[in-house]
Parts: C-alpha cells; sequence; structure tokens
C-alpha cells in the first residue's frame, strides 16, 4: 500500500549477478552480496519541466528529425547589446497612435532573424510632421502574408517546439528499444529450446541454467519497455505501425512464465531424482509422500504459469517479428499445448506413482516374462519377485525361480490343451495365457495365492530387455561367485547360458536370486542424473509395453487402463487385428527368430476381404548357445472382430501332439475360467485351425513350427463385414507384449466408387493401391477417409 508521505511503494528485486555474456552467473550468486541504490525515478511532469525551462538551439533540435531553417546564410547570427541613448528634449515624439496598430499587422513568410547591430536613436519627425493617414494606411495595405517569427519567450510556440521534438525523440527511441527487446527475446527463446534439448538429455543442470538464461533476456527486454513507463509504453503500442511492441511485450511475458515454469519443472525432477532412496530400505530420507508434495508443488507452479502462456502467446502475431526469430515464436507457439499437456500428464504420474507405493503396507508380485520364450502376455515368466513397501519406504524384495512356487501347489489342475503335451499340470509359470493380460493377472495372482497364501496388490510383466537398459546407465554389475561381470550386452544370454549349463543344477536360477539384490543397489546408488535417467527408461518401457500393470486398487487400476499400460485387448469401433505367438517348448529361440507381418486389404462392398501373412525366418542352428538351436513351435492366435468369418490359411502345421496324462481318469480338477474359454471352440481338423472367443474377439487359432536355419510362411483370409462406410475406414492393430516385428507391410486396394483423400499414417499410392511399412514396435491405427 503507498505509503501517504512520499507516495512510494514497496518493492522486491530479483539481484543475479552476470558474467561477460550476458548470462546469469548462477555458481557465485551465494558469494554475491546484494546492495540497492533506490533513488526515486522523476515524473513525467518533471521531465518536461526541466526540457521547457533549458534553452533550446532551434536549429540543433530540428536537425535532430532532418529539420532545418530556410535561411540561406547559414551562419550563426551575432546578438549585439541594444544601448538606449536618451530622447532629446525638444523632439519629443507622441507614438501611441503607431504603438496601437501593431497588434493588427498582417502576416509575411519568415526567415532567418536578422543581425542585429547597434541601435542609435535618431528622430525622425516632430510631432506635427506626422501625417496620421499615412499611419492608417500603412497599417491597412494589402501586404503579403508573412508568418509570425517563433518566440522563444512565448508559452504557445514553446509547447510546438517540444512536441515536435518529443514525436521525432520518441520515434527513433520506439525503434531503438523494439530491436532491443526483440534481439533479447530472441535470445531467451534460444535459451529456451536449449533448456528443452537438455531436458531430453536428462541434463537437468543445464537446463536449469538455460531457463535461468532465458529469464534474464526476458527480463532484460521487459526491463527496455519499463523505461518507457508502462503508460507511454501501452500508448506507443496503440499507434499505427507499433503492432510490433505489443507483440514483443506479450512474447516477454510469455517467456517470463516459461522460464519460471521450466525452473519449476527442473525442481520438480529433482524431487523425482530423490525417488531412488525409496529403494534402499536402509535410507532415512524422506518418504515418498514427502518427495510427492514436493514434486506437485512445482508442477502447480508450471501448470499455472505455462496455461497462462499459452493465452498470452495466442496473441502474439508472429509477422510483427524479423524473420529470422518468427520460426522460433511459430514453433514455440505450437508446442506450448503440448508442453501443457505434458506437465498435466506428469500430474497423474505423480499422482500414481505415490499410489503406487502408498502410505501403508503393500506388496506385488513381478513377473520377468523373457521374449526370447514368447507368451501371449510377453513371455515365459521363469523367474518371478516380490516387492513389498512400507510407509513409502521399501521394504523387502524378494527374487525366486517360479518352479519352486509351483511346486508348493497341492491341487493339479488341467492346464490348456496347447500345453497338454509339455506339462501336466497347470501352475503360476503358465497362467499367462489369456491375450488379455487383466484375465492372465487375475490367473496368475490366483496361482500365487495357493502355492504361497499370500495376497499381492498387484501383478507386474516386465521385460528382462529393460534390465539391460538400466545397466546401460548403471553400469556392469561384478558377480565374483560365479566369475563373471554382467553387462548390457551380455545379461541376457550369460544369465541363461548359467542357468541351462551351470554348475549349480539343484537351484540353476540362482544366479538371478543372486543378481536381484546387487541390481538393487546399483539402482538406489545411482545418481540424480543416472536415476532420472532410469525413471525415463521405465515411462518409455510402459510405452512400449515392455512394463504391463494389473492393480487391485481402482484407481490405479484405471490410470493403467487409460493410459495403455494395462495390457488389455483395445476395443474398438472400427476394424481390429492382433497377431501372437506361444513358444511351446522350444527353449530361446524366438531370440534368433525374426518375424514379419503384412496384411493386405480389399472391399467387397462394406466388407473388408483381409489376407494376412506371416514369415518367420530362424537363424539359429549352429550358434553357440544350444537354447539358440532347437526347433520353434509356435502356436499362433490372430485376434479380429467377433463378426468377423474365416475364409481359408496355407502354409500351417498340423502336429499330433497328444497330453501326458488322461484327465478323464485322473484326479485332476478343472479350471472354472478355462472351462468357460474352451467350452465354445471351433475346431477345424480339415484345415488345422481353432476358433475361440476371447475379450470379444474372434481368434484364429494355429501351429507354425519353424525349424534351425529354415524360413516358413503362413496366409490366413477372413472377412470382416460392414467396416467400410461411404466416409471412412479404421484398422486398429494391436502389438503383442515382446514380439519383435521389424518388417510390417499394409496395403489396400482403393474400394470400387471411393477415392481415398486423407490418411493416417500417410499412405503411399501406386496406381489404384495405398500402402504402408515400417517396423511394428507399438501399436497402429490406420485411419482414411474417401470422397
Amino acid at each position: 500500500m503507498p505509503l501517504k508521505a512520499t507516495k512510494k511503494v514497496g518493492a522486491v528485486f530479483d539481484i543475479k549477478p552476470v558474467d561477460d555474456t550476458g548470462r546469469v552467473a548462477v555458481r557465485i550468486i551465494d558469494a554475491v552480496d546484494a546492495v540497492v541504490d533506490l533513488k526515486p525515478k522523476p515524473s513525467v511532469r518533471d521531465e518536461f519541466e526541466s526540457l521547457f525551462n533549458h534553452e533550446i538551439d532551434l536549429k540543433a533540435e530540428l536537425a535532430k528529425f532532418g529539420g532545418q531553417t530556410e535561411s540561406p546564410n547559414s551562419s550563426k547570427p551575432r546578438y549585439r547589446v541594444i544601448q538606449k541613448k536618451p530622447v532629446a528634449p525638444d523632439s519629443a515624439i507622441i507614438f501611441e497612435p503607431i504603438v496601437a496598430e501593431i497588434h493588427h499587422s498582417a502576416r509575411t513568410s519568415y526567415g532567418e532573424p536578422a543581425t542585429e547591430a547597434e541601435i542609435e536613436y535618431t528622430p525622425i519627425a516632430e510631432e506635427s510632421a506626422i501625417d496620421h493617414s499615412l499611419v492608417a494606411s500603412f497599417y491597412t495595405h494589402n501586404s503579403a502574408e508573412v508568418e509570425p517569427p517563433i518566440k522563444f519567450g512565448g508559452s504557445t510556440s514553446k509547447w510546438i517546439v517540444v512536441a515536435v521534438l518529443i514525436i521525432a525523440g520518441l520515434l527513433w527511441y520506439v525503434g531503438s528499444v523494439k530491436n532491443e527487446i526483440i534481439r533479447d527475446s530472441g535470445s531467451a527463446v534460444e535459451n529456451l529450446q536449449d533448456a528443452e534439448a537438455d531436458l531430453k538429455a536428462m541434463n537437468f543442470e543445464g537446463a536449469s541454467d538455460d531457463f535461468m538464461a532465458a529469464y534474464a533476456n526476458f527480463s532484460r527486454a521487459g526491463d527496455n519497455l519499463n523505461v518507457m513507463g508502462a503508460t507511454l509504453s501501452s500508448m506507443i503500442a496503440e499507434l499505427p505501425g507499433a503492432s510490433s511492441i505489443k507483440s514483443a511485450k506479450k512474447l516477454i511475458d510469455v517467456g517470463r512464465l516459461l522460464a519460471d515454469a521450466g525452473a519449476a519443472m527442473t525442481t520438480a525432477m529433482d524431487a523425482v531424482a530423490r525417488t531412488g532412496v525409496l529403494l534402499n530400505p536402509t535410507s532415512g530420507d524422506a518418504p515418498i509422500g514427502d518427495i510427492m508434495n514436493a514434486f506437485k508443488q512445482a508442477l502447480n507452479i508450471s501448470k499455472r504459469n505455462v496455461s497462462q502462456a499459452v493465452a498470452l502467446i495466442a496473441d502474439v502475431d508472429p509477422e510483427d517479428l524479423p524473420a529470422d526469430k518468427r520460426g522460433q515464436v511459430i514453433d514455440l507457439k505450437s508446442k506450448l499445448p503440448l508442453f501443457e499437456e505434458t506437465i498435466n500428464q506428469s500430474a497423474d504420474y505423480a499422482k500414481f506413482f505415490e499410489d503406487f507405493i502408498g502410505s501403508g503396507e503393500k506388496s506385488y508380485l513381478i513377473l520377468f516374462e523373457n521374449a526370447s520364450e514368447l507368451r501371449p502376455t510377453g513371455g515365459f515368466p521363469g523367474t518371478y519377485a516380490v516387492v513389498s513397501f512400507k510407509n513409502g519406504k521399501l521394504a523387502d524384495f524378494f527374487v525366486d525361480d517360479v518352479y519352486n512356487l509351483d511346486g508348493q501347489v497341492k491341487e493339479q489342475i488341467i492346464p490348456p490343451r496347447e500345453l497338454q503335451h509339455i506339462t501336466p499340470t497347470w501352475g503360476m509359470r503358465d497362467a499367462n495365457w489369456s491375450v488379455d493380460f487383466p484375465a492372465s493377472a487375475r490367473k496368475i495372482r490366483e496361482f500365487y495365492k495357493r502355492a504361497s497364501g499370500d495376497e499381492v496388490d498387484g501383478v507386474i510383466a516386465i521385460n528382462p530387455k529393460l534390465v539391460a537398459e538400466i545397466l546401460k546407465i548403471v553400469g556392469p554389475i561384478r558377480m565374483p561367485a560365479y566369475d563373471l561381470t554382467l553387462t548390457a550386452d551380455n545379461l541376457l544370454v550369460t544369465i541363461q547360458d548359467e542357468v541351462e549349463y551351470g554348475a549349480n543344477r539343484t537351484q540353476p536360477k540362482q544366479i538371478v536370486k543372486d543378481f536381484g539384490p546387487l541390481l538393487l543397489e546399483k539402482i538406489y546408488s545411482a545418481n540424480s542424473d543416472n536415476w532420472l535417467a532410469i525413471f525415463n527408461q521405465i515411462i518409455a518401457a510402459m510405452a512400449e509395453r515392455k512394463i504391463i500393470m494389473h492393480f487391485s486398487d481402482l484407481e490405479l487400476q484405471r490410470f493403467v487402463i487409460a493410459e495403455g499400460f494395462g495390457g488389455q485387448v483395445n476395443q474398438t469401433l472400427g476394424d481390429y487385428l492382433m497377431v501372437t505367438l506361444s513358444n511351446i517348448k522350444g527353449s530361446k529361440t524366438d531370440a534368433v527368430t525374426d518375424t514379419a507381418l503384412a496384411v493386405d486389404t480389399q472391399f467387397t462392398g462394406d466388407d473388408a476381404v483381409h489376407t494376412i501373412t506371416i514369415a518367420r525366418q530362424h537363424t539359429g542352428g549352429k550358434l553357440k548357445y544350444g537354447f539358440y538351436n532347437k526347433q520353434n513351435p509356435a502356436y499362433v492366435r490372430v485376434l479380429v472382430p467377433e463378426n468377423a468369418v474365416f475364409q481359408s490359411i496355407s502354409g500351417n502345421d498340423q502336429p499330433s501332439y497328444k497330453p501326458l496324462v488322461d484327465y478323464r481318469h485322473s484326479s485332476f480338477k478343472t479350471d472354472p475360467d478355462l472351462v468357460d474359454f474352451e467350452k465354445n471352440v471351433h475346431v477345424d481338423n480339415s484345415r488345422g485351425v481353432t476358433t475361440y472367443r476371447e475379450a470379444g474377439k474372434a481368434e484364429f487359432g494355429f501351429w507354425l513350427i519353424t525349424d534351425p536355419g529354415i524360413s516358413k510362411t503362413v496366409t490366413l483370409k477372413y472377412r470382416v463385414p460392414n467396416v467400410l462406410n461411404q466416409k471412412s475406414y479404421e484398422l486398429y492393430v494391436q502389438k503383442q507384449p515382446g514380439l519383435e516385428i521389424k518388417d510390417f507391410d499394409f496395403s489396400m486396394a482403393k474400394p470400387e466408387g471411393l477415392t481415398p483423400t486423407e490418411s493416417h499414417p500417410l499412405l503411399e499410392r501406386t496406381n489404384s493401391n495405398y500402402s504402408w511399412s515400417d517396423t511394428f514396435s507399438k501399436d497402429l491405427q490406420f485411419k482414411i477417409k474417401f470422397r
């Protein structure tokens, strides 16, 4: 509130030292004492009064904006003192009639003021000799109109001169300030782009420096506007041709908001960096609640600032800026909504992470699903772990061989038909048989409880390749007891070699149990930069379905389903396709078997007729490790819309596998969920195809057996009714977790009477055929519009 006496307001100053480049010298901030010398800023009135009371050189002032006098004589007038001489007593003349007519003088042109010499008074005539009629006629004579001379002592003419000078000066000043503002703003935008690159590279210290430099540049630009004063700059911004000042003001405000938001995001990520300590059971640092509170507070600052920046930058016209700066501002304008969305997502992730660890007791079952031996939800889970949290801290981390757990089950359950020739009983090791992960996770939890007697709060399936990616960050792990050093490159094959051929045949997976705690120690001992890189790798793995999850907590489950991390079969209104492979007693040969997938679509009326080609090439047979040189028997299940109609198949195998046990005369029990799944199957023995119903889809199941060094191809044809309308066609292709497809091809013939106008992804046209090719690393959705 203004002080009554001085009419001054309180002020807060953010004072930082700068280096030779003008950037904030972050490292010496703490060593510098801030001293502020506050001097009252002169008011506009004071400035004008000072200008009025100052002698003005007319020619010099006019020259500042190109003006000049009309006199050919450019020399400076020499002014002399006027000397008054006494009037002779006998020649006194009465001049009142003449003086009275002075104010009625006519106007004429005015040039350079005449040089005045010393004036000597000489009487012209005596009073009696003056002809008053001549005086009157002189002042009524029709002489040329002249402009009166500028009188520097008169108030009106002084105001005119001052106004001209002010306008001319402002025009020059505005141009100068505008250039400085744009230069500083452009530098600040470059700082923000550098900060973005640093964030992507997980260089948070560099990002922090860039955000501070951006703030400094935006502040310097803002100071240039502040020098003009809020009222004056606003007035200038309204003048024709001064819209660039308006845009600059908004851009500066946007920049300050973003710099603050970026600094807050850096603080937020610093909070994330401290979450690594939660995995250290002996750490006494803050629990998850304190860390996440700091994270959320920083996010709230960023969210508020970015929302304001989005609104402001909408009014910035790039055309007001120099051509070399427009691209940067347009790019910033387009990215701001994405930045806003990222912050919102970060807040959701923060809540998920906080709820995941929890404030009470939580335990989760982790399955390491080895994609070298594919199964419907990712791979064979030969190793599992149980991780427990208590009051926001890691309480326990237990790793074991899945066969040790299954050996504790007393009940003998009949397994799925396709597994009966390799195992007599069903256990947790094979419980991920459903393609829909929520269904598989429920069955996994059921088997885990049967074997251990314990409940878990969720099931998490992890592709072990993620562990190899983490080793790239934290470095190799030395295991002296095995005379091994595990690295990102040799992790999977070295552990598998030890399991298959190592000296410990009683507990072949002891190496995995010993490796787990060492990996955990590496993670929680990682510095903040490495932990953030690990965190980023985990997020990327979730997006690529290297991690899928299922929780009993409804909020956690809602989040993973919404974000696509739940491994659920996607429900779509349009066309749908998912190809899954299950390695049944093929050891680890999926690691050396390449897979390609092609989808060719033809339209008959409103129906789509698909031809699916699955090609596999087994590159094993003569490799160093025996588990890569075995046959690869894969049971393929192709999920399609529920109303799809099977038409034909070629290239598939029809093996005569038989169950290890005659279940009709045994004490084995059935699983009600499995019975429900298998009771409605249709087996076509002549073509080796079994049709199922699962998760709202139809499934075509068949065998594809590939020997080492051999390539095999299966072609499946089916029809999907009523998926094409006059405006669009959509096909959702879902990826199986763990399955790598380096070559994916989609082709579509132009429907009769329709022409594609746009598509996503962009299709390549060849005559009447449209195609797209790429790797298949995540779900694909084809959207095509017609006319």
